[in-house]
């Protein structure tokens, strides 16, 4: 997090994979380095550089072919090793050079001499020729990496199978620390680099060991929140960012917090051959699945609701309707189609919301534009049943996956042109209130205002009309759109749905009430808010079930919440709605969770974990494709002894599978393999009403 004057701006990462589509020479890279201003990937099939954002393949063209395991910059000199030598390039030419095969690290000491590590011992290189300089221990042992050590009576240390080894002595000899209580802690040891205070990292089998001499040692493991402990490097900055490599995704270290970047959100592959950092919040990884490269840029919570409006309006809107994007190639946005869903009407109200607070707070004119856009898809979802305030779950018009399938719940319109999904659900209509109280108190006009009053009283008419039943094409109550006292107070297969669906009427009466003025609508309302007792059943409308938690219908109850709490200005009921709303915060406060949040606090009057809303907010990934991520291998999380596919704690929004602020998100382990991509309104929501209430900033 920074600070520009009075704005708060939040790291947000980028990934881009680079491969043989790329124009890398392989997609196997076992080196990433930096030669001047390029990158340099050393591949299987030889180099490939990155110049001015493109990659050249250097191969056939008088450069060193094959597998290349190590390439630096040292002075003027580029040094290339492969199975077969070094090569060393000046002054645009290269030559062979001798040396030792099979490079596995290098670095160069205080007095300007490069040390250069290969399994069979240490070599150093002064500008004109190569000694051999160490073997480990009679060669009977491996070095896998090496560091100079300055300001220590160690010249260098080395990772090794059996402990790390320093090298020390005016008559060389090496040195070995082994592993043993309150010291290092494996002797499987895979990368050693020294921090500009001298302190010695090493990355083990499990987890980090750092040395600061003498008999001081300090162990970092699960315990203490590093994501993954087998790792199998370390690259250690002078401005902050320690980068750890593994075979499970690569691991940042900054500012004392851990970040862990896995999975095709971030990585061509999850096993890492080589980390470059070039900068801060920069950062090339090598893999045998190509290359990334990851970025961080700090952006306002502003500029960060641009980046989703962007991506909503090119690759989620469908003739006004916004959700889910199926993809055909995976990651691909520009791939595939917007979802055509069984709840067309409810996804697109939370978006036409998002675009009413936008419009409250900015007075942007295109976020009206799209509000209304939106709007009168929602509404046209009424219009084409042709039964007055029954709304269709969604609408497909010829050419759409799926038209004509002969599906028993969709049914033609009359000129053939279209087709209409019935079998609505509550949640279609607690969408619907939502979005029209939302457009009719923050963004309508006169004339607008007269229209969605006559839209209102349809969908109101029906439901009371109807015995507070949704009635389908027909004539019979749809499974889900139940609201009457018959059902939900005196028969017990209702139970369940007692308090969530007498808020829901709650709600939608009191929202009607407040649109058209209607006194008949306010007098249902009290009716069954006292006479049925609808009001004390909100107290308890959050229910666990069984093996989890009711995630999905906690949207719909925050819904239902939001106007009806908005509205009602009576004590009495107020203090019962407002208890049944704090027993539900309390019960999914550790999801920390943005919209649920801030709606409790715009509700209630009083903050609800503000901080942590703006964090989940600033947490949540620029990239909302669905890749398959697994985090349940990770040594800093602690499963659900009840429900061992969770974790206690949700892990932040970036790192887990992308998903809804209505999911389960305390699974750790998820994703549809990058073929779906979610829309932004699952931060525009949140972001937009925090900023018309006041709760967080721009």
């Amino acid at each position: 997090m920074s600070k520009s004057g009075s704005r708060v701006r939040y790291p947000q990462w980028r990934s881009e994979v680079f491969d043989t589509e790329s124009g890398l020479e392989s997609d196997k890279v076992n080196v990433v380095t930096k030669v001047g201003d390029e990158i340099w990937a050393g591949t299987e099939s030889g180099i490939s550089v990155f110049s001015k954002g493109d990659w050249q393949s250097k191969s056939g063209r008088g450069w060193p072919a094959g597998a290349v395991n190590h390439v630096c910059e040292y002075g003027e000199e580029v040094i290339l090793s492969t199975e077969e030598g070094v090569s060393i390039r000046k002054k645009g030419k290269w030559k062979p050079a001798g040396g030792p095969a099979d490079i596995l690290s290098a670095d160069v000491d205080g007095s300007g001499t490069l040390w250069a590590c290969s399994q069979d011992g240490l070599w150093t290189y002064d500008g004109r020729g190569w000694n051999h300089e160490k073997r480990m221990s009679g060669g009977r042992l491996s070095l896998r990496d090496f560091a100079c050590l300055s300001g220590s009576e160690s010249r260098a240390a080395a990772a090794t199978a059996h402990g790390v080894f320093f090298l020390q002595g005016k008559r060389l000899y090496w040195f070995g620390v082994h592993a043993k209580e309150e010291g290092l802690l494996s002797n499987d040891t895979r990368g050693v680099a020294q921090d500009t205070n001298g302190h010695v990292w090493v990355a083990t089998d499990r987890g980090i060991s750092i040395y600061g001499g003498g008999d001081g040692w300090c162990s970092l493991t699960g315990r203490e929140k590093l994501p993954y402990e087998d790792l199998t490097s370390a690259r250690l900055t002078t401005w902050g960012d320690y980068w750890f490599g593994s075979e499970a995704g690569l691991i940042l270290l900054r500012d004392g917090r851990w970040k862990y970047l896995a999975s095709k959100r971030w990585l061509p592959d999850d096993d890492l051959n080589d980390i470059l950092p070039t900068g801060e919040g920069d950062v090339w990884a090598a893999t045998d699945a190509g290359l990334s490269h990851i970025t961080s840029v700090d952006m306002g919570l502003d500029e960060k609701a641009a980046h989703y409006e962007e991506t909503v309006r090119r690759y989620h809107l469908r003739r006004g309707y916004v959700g889910k994007r199926t993809l055909t190639t995976p990651g691909d946005l520009e791939s595939g189609h917007p979802n055509i869903s069984d709840n067309d009407g409810l996804w697109t109200s939370l978006y036409i919301a998002a675009e009413c607070f936008r419009f409250a707070v900015t007075k942007d004119d295109e976020a009206k534009t799209c509000a209304r856009e939106s709007l009168d898809a929602m509404m046209k979802l009424e219009s084409v049943t042709g039964i007055s305030g029954f709304p269709a779950r969604a609408i497909r018009w010829k050419g759409d996956p799926g038209f004509g399938s002969g599906h028993e719940e969709w049914h033609r319109s009359e000129d053939g042109e279209l087709e209409w999904k019935s079998e609505t659900s509550s949640d279609e209509v607690d969408g619907h209130f939502f979005a029209l109280s939302a457009y009719f108190d923050l963004v309508a006009t006169e004339d607008e205002r007269t229209e969605i009053v006559e839209y209102t009283k349809r969908m109101m008419d029906h439901i009371v009309e109807n015995g507070y039943y949704l009635i389908d094409l027909d004539g019979e109550p749809t499974t889900w759109g139940v609201w009457s006292p018959n059902k939900l107070n005196r028969d017990d297969r209702w139970r369940m749905q007692r308090g969530l669906n007498s808020l829901e009427i709650l709600s939608h009466l009191k929202t009607a009430h407040h649109i058209t003025g209607e006194t008949e609508y306010g007098e249902e309302y009290l009716m069954l808010a006292r006479e049925e007792h609808y009001a004390l059943n909100t107290v308890k409308q959050r229910i666990q079930i069984l093996g989890g938690q009711t995630w999905h219908d906690d949207r719909l109850a925050y819904l239902a919440y939001y106007p009806l709490l908005i509205y009602e200005k009576d004590p009495s009921l107020r203090q019962i709605y407002l208890l049944s709303l704090e027993r539900t915060w309390r019960q999914i406060r550790g999801q920390r969770n943005s919209l649920w949040n801030i709606m409790t606090s715009a509700m209630s009057g009083s903050a609800h974990d503000i901080e942590s809303a703006v964090g989940s907010l600033a947490e949540y990934p620029l990239d909302l494709v669905d890749w398959t991520i697994k985090n349940s291998h990770r040594a800093d999380v602690v499963p659900n002894p009840e429900r061992p596919r969770e974790a206690t704690e949700p892990l932040p929004a970036d790192e887990r599978p992308v998903n809804e602020w209505a999911s389960n998100i305390h699974l750790m382990d998820g994703g549809r393999n990058g073929l779906r991509a979610l829309d932004g309104t699952w931060y525009l929501l949140p972001y937009w009403m925090g900023r018309y209430h006041s709760l967080i900033p721009a």
